[in-house]
């Protein structure tokens, strides 16, 4: 079927079609799932085995050592992170990238660790999952001089509410603490009564064991026995039997103990803003929408806050249907708060990412408008009017099927429709300029709309596939750089392909009836202007333009050799501006944040007062910035903002910093985080590490990371030292630190050898030590949402005084009262708190940052690793984090590019009927590096990875501006006409499409180009290296590549003047 003939055959379907895609495409938008940065795939997980009371050694040799070694037998098994600490092993699984099926090797993973059996039977069941990726949206703040058991029923209820919701994330609450049912026994009369605190847990928890009785089964049917405990109040526990004599008299745990209800005591402290606080923090998981979780729980808080309700116009629409309305009628429903508490939304991601794809639709909008005046000013209004609602055409297209197959609107989506702007159009020009020319030739418009469609049919669809063929490479990037990079061959591919579609489908039958219309005489002063200023156009193309070009083009193809020269050298010295220094290189620009998180890490076993302290400080100089809005602080915890998890201890400290939105602050989140860190001083090394993080939704991380293994720990940690010691040297890098401390003190409590003639054995005195201190769970039960512990302990002195614990008296099972140090000698050391391994071999981690604008791929390039390599030879050391990211992604690139490369030859090959001819047009592929070197050198920014993608992506718009001139070029010498005047025709025929292509893509990159925004700064290298690197080219293309066919015909007539003699003149 002839596409072009039916579309002007046919215009009622056709227009039809068209306004499904446009009203389709418009509703997509609205209703397509928004982020910030693609999905990315975490083919991992995660192991957790507890062996209570166990060292990190015993751990690593009895867990860690076989599980490691069974793991590895599974084919997939790519790496593994082990995490030896105090009582359990963490390990983390990552599969081979191309794994087919996770779920079934994560069932054999399963498989494989269940069935090893030579563990210890002290060792509980492991707990295995799927690693599923998370990231933050939102914070909800409640602060306040209010009792903290108000605050806690406050916010729980808070979550009950936002979790009615079907498109809520995983809401966690941090700052309450559980509630606990408390047992204080008093030592003096454990003493009295001969009864140790481990006699009164075991009794608590026999009483309050439901034991089910079974089934009786009588002729009468079937009854369910069982039996009654107590109630779970400190009336009822304070009335359980501990011991009962034949005289009847009961010994009961109140006569011993003292039981209330309280909090669990753990040394844990948040506050907002200097204030008392608890927070909600929530994550999306999955295919959920941050922006629409985001909207619920701002309008939530305003609802409680009895903020009036402003809606949308989406909410007009949606009425009572409209989430935002559900959850502000819910917020303002409910109980209102007392009046010294607050609620306040804090860090909220969503909105940023909000801003940020706003920036993006404005460019985009910009670029289309520049798109449109070009063709107006360049064509007709009525080729340009036709063009661009193709482009909108296409656009809503793509819009649709990015719906359908479930791709997200994130930055790298919006960014891969901002750059085929100009690529929609090309056909678009290619197909209209060829109608146009055949109208202008005296054909009637119906017939020059499909005779010049059919004629440029196969050259625009090869134009098409040499595009999408070179976004290929960015499928064979790996890592979490391939992941988020992944989505823009998808999005290229359907907008061309919508493209190529509407241009031969939809376009031909518009332009059709549009000629038609001007061949009408003007009648209005309107239709008489435009004439006029079409006309004085052709004529400045064709008397002025084309003329001068064709002079300067004949110049080049006469001295070819020249110009081939000229060009070459350029390229050499373009080279020799990176090779100087003049243009740096970067990895990756990281993206501006608006909350930046410090992770605190004091020496282990700091108390908490001291870790409080020292937060203050670094809170202080915090709020010192006039960027800073909102100051959020944790004592004595931290939470992992990607997997939701968090650890406790009271030497752990977490600042959330929220900043003034981008465009209110002068200066970025990098140089907010250098003035903390000056102002911090020398503070800073009083903390075993402090970390800065921005939550801007990319991959994070330390801007270089350094990965030890070995065998031996004491060499590790000394090869540690050197590393760390060397860094010290270099002035842009600070944040120095490895995931290794000396350790926090140890009591190690060894029962002596005639303590087994009392009775008492290790087991024993371990248990009446830890219920002394930390306490014992008798009893565990449901109420109010959360689990309640009957702890069993006693007073807070043992806790807090190593002379009250060697004053502590045990009691042996036949009721003797002992002191400890009797029966057991207490000594105390010191030693590594974790042990961390990577596949089998002890690791350290060494990471540091780089202060802002400092390159830190440049800074890693002078490191001493010789020196480090000779002074530990039996040691591995090997890039990590940012640096294995970049090895990861240039590993697979250079092969996508070269695939790429073939598909874009044999295309061409196809196309051109020639083997010769493709390689002369590829040719013009390298001289785009002149633009892309001169475009960051000009703009002041180092090129990074995503400029190396910009060229790899610009290969294909290179190759379709040749392939105009090459397809007319050999239509001319097909008719017969001398190598010369064809190439001069060629490009005199060709200049004004190529021209218009190129400008068109370089307008639509430029207002992202102009952006002022930080923000803008992560993907305006890309941007930068596809204009100006098409620029060049073209240049190169109008002139260079008629010389380089003008060569390839010399070296033609040469090797058949050697073969045969004959030299052929007519060639």
């Amino acid at each position: 079927m002839n596409l072009p003939r039916f579309g002007v055959k046919n215009p009622v379907p056709i227009n039809l079609l068209m306004a499904g895609f446009i009203i389709s495409g418009i509703i997509a938008s609205f209703t397509l799932r928004k982020q910030f940065f693609p999905d990315m795939d975490f083919d991992s997980l995660s192991i957790s085995m507890a062996f209570p009371g166990a060292s990190p050694e015993d751990i690593e040799e009895t867990i860690a050592v076989r599980i490691e070694n069974a793991l590895f037998t599974i084919d997939n098994v790519d790496n593994i992170n082990t995490t030896c600490s105090e009582g359990s092993a963490n390990l983390f699984v990552s599969f081979k990238e191309g794994t087919q099926n996770i779920d079934d090797a994560i069932d054999r993973v399963k498989r494989t660790v269940d069935s090893i059996r030579d563990l210890p039977e002290e060792v509980e069941r492991p707990v295995i999952r799927r690693i599923e990726p998370s990231m933050p949206v939102i914070m909800v703040e409640m602060y306040g001089d209010t009792d903290q058991s108000v605050m806690k029923k406050i916010i729980r209820d808070m979550q009950d509410d936002l979790r009615t919701f079907p498109e809520m994330g995983a809401i966690s609450i941090g700052g309450d603490l559980n509630s606990e049912l408390t047992v204080t026994v008093n030592q003096d009369k454990l003493i009295q009564f001969g009864i140790s605190i481990a006699d009164v847990s075991s009794n608590i928890r026999e009483w309050m064991n439901e034991i089910p009785g079974g089934t009786l089964r009588s002729d009468g049917g079937d009854i369910i026995i069982r039996t009654e405990t107590p109630e779970e109040a400190s009336i009822e526990i304070g009335n359980i039997v501990i011991r009962a004599s034949k005289e009847g008299e009961s010994l009961l745990v109140r006569d011993v103990a003292t039981v209330y209800s309280s909090l669990v005591d753990l040394p844990i402290a948040t506050r907002f803003n200097g204030k008392p606080s608890m927070h909600m923090y929530i994550t999306k998981s999955g295919d959920q929408d941050i922006v629409k979780i985001a909207k619920i729980v701002r309008s939530y808080v305003d609802g409680r806050n009895r903020l009036s309700y402003q809606p949308t116009w989406m909410d007009y629409l949606q009425g009572e249907q409209s989430i935002r309305k559900r959850a502000w009628d819910m917020g303002s429903n409910s109980p209102e708060l007392p009046s010294d508490l607050a609620l306040s939304s804090t860090t909220d991601l969503a909105r940023f990412v909000e801003g940020r794809l706003n920036l993006l639709t404005e460019n985009a909008l910009y670029g289309g408008v520049l798109v449109f005046l070009l063709l107006f000013l360049a064509l007709s209004w009525r080729v340009a009017l036709w063009v661009g609602i193709g482009l909108l055409t296409a656009l809503c297209g793509t819009l649709v099927i990015m719906s359908i197959f479930g791709i997200t609107l994130n930055m790298l989506t919006m960014f891969g429709l901002i750059v085929v702007l100009g690529l929609l159009v090309d056909d678009a020009i290619v197909v209209a300029e060829n109608i146009k020319a055949q109208h202008e030739k005296g054909e009637s418009a119906m017939d020059a709309a499909v005779t010049g469609a059919s004629q440029v049919l196969w050259p625009v669809v090869a134009t098409v596939l040499t595009s999408i063929v070179a976004f290929l490479p960015l499928t064979f990037v790996k890592g979490n750089i391939g992941d988020m990079l992944g989505a823009l061959p998808i999005i290229v591919a359907c907008a061309l392909a919508m493209s190529l579609f509407e241009s031969l489908l939809i376009l031909p039958g518009h332009l059709g009836h549009t000629l038609k219309k001007s061949e009408q005489a003007a009648t209005n002063s309107l239709s008489k202007i435009m004439k006029s200023y079409e006309d004085a156009r052709n004529r400045f193309i064709h008397e002025k333009a084309i003329p001068f070009y064709t002079r300067i083009l004949s110049l080049a193809i006469r001295f070819r050799y020249i110009s081939l020269s000229i060009s070459l050298s350029t390229l050499i010295f373009s080279f020799g501006l990176i090779a100087g220094g003049r243009v740096g290189y970067e990895f990756m620009t990281v993206p501006d944040a608006e909350t930046v998180l410090v992770n605190v890490r004091m020496p282990e076993g700091t108390p908490f007062e001291q870790t409080e302290q020292f937060l203050t400080k670094v809170e202080k100089a915090a709020v010192s910035q006039n960027e800073v809005k909102h100051i959020s602080a944790v004592v004595g915890a931290q939470m992992d903002v990607e997997s939701g998890g968090d650890s406790s201890s009271s030497h752990l400290a977490q600042l959330f910093v929220e900043l003034l939105p981008s465009e209110d602050r002068t200066i970025n989140a990098n140089e907010v985080i250098d003035n903390i860190r000056n102002d911090l001083g020398d503070l800073v090394y009083y903390a075993d590490n402090i970390s800065f993080d921005l939550m801007s939704g990319a991959p994070g991380g330390a801007d270089i990371t350094i990965q030890i293994k070995g065998k031996d720990i004491a060499k590790l940690q000394a090869a540690s030292d050197m590393i760390r010691n060397d860094l010290y040297s270099f002035m842009a890098i600070n944040d120095i630190a490895d995931d290794t401390s000396a350790g926090q003190r140890e009591l190690l409590i060894e029962v002596r050898d005639g303590a087994t003639n009392l009775g008492l054995n290790q087991s024993n005195v371990a248990t009446q030590v830890r219920g002394a201190v930390y306490g014992l769970d008798a009893h565990v039960f449901a109420q109010s949402g959360e689990e309640v512990d009957v702890r069993v302990k006693m007073g807070d002195q043992l806790q807090r005084s190593l002379g009250a614990l060697e004053h502590m008296w045990v009691i042996s099972p036949n009721g003797l009262s002992i002191p400890l140090v009797e029966v057991a000698s207490i000594t105390e050391q010191r030693g590594f708190s974790t042990i961390s391994r990577y596949n089998r071999d002890r690791t350290l981690v060494v990471t540091a940052d780089c202060v802002e604008s400092v390159s830190p791929e440049a800074v890693y390039a002078q490191f001493p690793f010789e020196k480090w390599k000779e002074a530990f030879p039996d040691i591995d050391f090997s890039s990590g984090g940012r640096q294995e990211q970049q090895m990861q992604a240039f590993e697979s690139l250079p092969l996508g590019f070269a695939a790429a490369c073939l598909m874009i030859y044999v295309i061409l090959a196809w196309l051109f009927g020639s083997y010769a001819q493709p390689l002369i047009v590829m040719l013009g592929i390298p001289f785009a590096l002149i633009g892309v070197i001169w475009g960051h050198y000009v703009a002041g920014i180092n090129i990074s990875f995503l400029s190396l993608i910009g060229f790899v992506a610009l290969s294909g718009v290179v190759v379709n501006d040749s392939l105009i001139l090459v397809e007319f070029y050999n239509s001319r010498r097909s008719q017969g006409m001398p190598t010369y005047g064809a190439l001069l025709e060629a490009g005199a025929a060709r200049l004004r499409p190529i021209f218009l292509t190129t400008v068109t893509t370089v307008l639509g990159l430029t207002p992202l180009m102009l952006e002022q925004s930080m923000q803008a700064k992560f993907l305006i290298p890309m941007a930068i290296a596809i204009s100006f690197g098409l620029i060049s080219a073209t240049v190169l293309i109008l002139l260079l590549l008629p010389a380089l066919l003008m060569i390839g015909v010399d070296i033609k007539r040469f090797s058949i003047f050697l073969w045969t003699g004959r030299n052929l003149q007519s060639v």
